[in-house]
């Protein structure tokens, strides 16, 4: 719906929307490069922006807990403070990324001046999942890298963090609720090697705790299925995968857990990878590529990873149009 901002966007260098997170009734949208905006959504029909938050770049997912929001970053930049995270300016090679964390007790006014810290992270922050853990007086950020690069070592920064292959795991930000300024990194998971005997990392990590089901998913080269009874601790349980799919993009599960839901991004999501027929990159479709399955959500069994079925987007697109059917 209208926010009032006709902002344009035309270019992945201006300050376009990436992922939104909600509360209550108040919104926060991501930016890609400039930070997150608060937005009351209490009439749906007549979404009102509150506050632009300018700290930060790409990728700019967002989280929200109580009133910490959380905001990924995945490129390096140049900063040796939290505060200085708030930057534009991309490092030449080293520099920080990771997850920014702020205290937003009011969304009205909210600023960069609510930043309470910065956890970085091995290879930085493409997503993030909120994993509330109040048990323990905690929420925990399950971090998704996405890929490797670029490379660099643990002691070329401030911040004791680095990005090499192989990386082959998510990482585990605790942050404690009565002192989100002292969150930290708390663990590696490691993904183990796929069938094929690859190493991968996740783009997406889907979370479900309910009634005593507690999983998650990595989207990576495979689906790879935790149990995350110890939410600090996830234990892997299986991976699984669909023929011709690259790499997954997303992932998610049924309410009760038995049913993984699976989605990938051929061509990135910038290219017309939704077509009724054929593909305008067929020399870069890789062997037993199915082009139906561009625009599809794939459902497995969570505990065997038999696949039980596809649902296909139903409208065909242009050549002209770029298609994914993003996150769930």
């Amino acid at each position: 719906g209208d926010t009032n901002d006709n902002r344009p966007v035309e270019t992945f260098g201006e300050a376009f929307f990436t992922d939104a997170a909600f509360q209550g009734k108040i919104a926060y949208q991501g930016t890609w490069i400039g930070g997150f905006r608060t937005i009351n959504i209490a009439a749906p029909g007549n979404p009102k922006v509150l506050a632009e938050v300018d700290c930060g770049v790409e990728q700019g997912d967002i989280g929200v807990y109580g009133n910490l929001v959380f905001r990924s970053i995945d490129l390096p930049v140049v900063a040796d403070t939290p505060e200085e995270t708030c930057t534009d300016e991309f490092a030449d090679g080293a520099g920080f990324e990771g997850v920014q964390i702020f205290q937003v007790d009011d969304p009205k006014n909210a600023s960069a001046d609510d930043l309470v810290t910065a956890v970085a992270t091995d290879c930085g922050s493409h997503t993030h999942t909120v994993v509330p853990d109040p048990a323990n007086d905690r929420v925990l950020i399950y971090v998704a890298n996405s890929a490797v690069g670029p490379e660099y070592a643990a002691g070329d920064t401030v911040w004791g963090h680095q990005c090499s292959e192989p990386h082959n795991k998510f990482q585990i930000i605790e942050v404690p609720l009565d002192a989100p300024e002292d969150a930290a990194l708390l663990a590696d998971v490691p993904l183990g090697l796929d069938p094929t005997g690859a190493h991968t990392s996740c783009h997406d990590i889907g979370v479900l705790q309910n009634k005593g089901t507690d999983l998650a998913v990595c989207a990576a080269g495979h689906a790879v299925v935790f149990d995350i009874s110890d939410r600090a601790a996830p234990v892997k349980l299986t991976d699984f995968t669909a023929p011709g799919v690259t790499t997954w993009h997303s992932a998610a599960f049924s309410w009760d857990g038995s049913v993984t839901v699976m989605g990938w991004e051929p061509g990135g999501g910038i290219f017309p990878r939704c077509l009724a027929t054929g593909s305008p990159l067929a020399p870069f479709d890789e062997p037993g590529f199915q082009t139906a399955d561009m625009k599809s959500i794939f459902f497995f069994d969570t505990e065997s990873g038999e696949l039980l079925g596809k649902w296909v987007l139903p409208r065909p697109q242009t050549t002209a149009e770029n298609c994914t059917i993003h996150n769930y």
